[in-house]
């Protein structure tokens, strides 16, 4: 089946594959049985087609609020607080993100060029 509309089976199947990431349970719920595999059924153009149109993309500040809010041991959606190797990678990866670990001379840091001093001053 190729074509663009999705039949009530497919659209059960992806908006509980959307829901819960599980598409083992989209499955089940879809009540998709015998030879029918997730990779199956992620195969029809349709169901491909709708997945992608109901995917939403972070953009670089929801990105940036999420690794600060790991980074600061929130809890996550499904409210499991991070550990604490999740929050320095967070960490690490805004510090990445923002430039922070660049050598100095790049980011122009702690260059004082020539320092000169005049009796008890810094010229």
């Amino acid at each position: 089946m190729g074509g663009s509309f999705l039949t009530e089976k497919q659209k059960k199947f992806a908006d509980v594959f959307l829901r819960s990431g599980d598409g083992e349970l989209a499955l089940r719920e879809a009540e998709y049985k015998g030879s029918w595999t997730l990779k199956r059924v992620l195969a029809i153009d349709a169901v491909g087609a709708y997945l992608c149109s109901q995917m939403i993309v972070a953009d670089e500040k929801e990105v940036a609020a999420f690794f600060s809010a790991v980074m600061r041991g929130e809890p996550a959606a499904d409210e499991k607080l991070p550990g604490v190797k999740e929050q320095l990678k967070a960490a690490e990866l805004l510090g990445k993100h923002f430039g922070m670990f660049a050598d100095r001379e790049s980011r122009g840091a702690g260059d004082l060029g020539s320092v000169e001093f005049v009796g008890d001053e810094l010229l």
